[in-house]
């Protein structure tokens, strides 16, 4: 979420409006856990959210549940 020059939400609304990329999974990487945050980005198009310092498994968790959804509503 916090980037230097423009910030994670900006770069997600970029995407989401671009058709080429409005489709494509994000899963955003971030040192905040501020649940407001977290909530705008699942709002902004977010589909999965992991806080710094995360786990292999932690990153494994988010991508299965991401290749469950495009498998069952792909």
């Amino acid at each position: 979420l916090n980037m230097p020059r423009i910030d994670g939400l900006t770069v997600l609304g970029r995407l989401r409006q671009d058709p080429i990329h409005r489709w494509r999974p994000v899963v955003m990487y971030t040192t905040s856990s501020d649940r407001v945050r977290i909530r705008a980005a699942y709002q902004a198009g977010a589909n999965g959210f992991l806080t710094k310092p995360s786990t292999l498994d932690a990153a494994m968790a988010v991508v299965a549940c991401l290749l469950d959804h495009w498998f069952v509503h792909g």
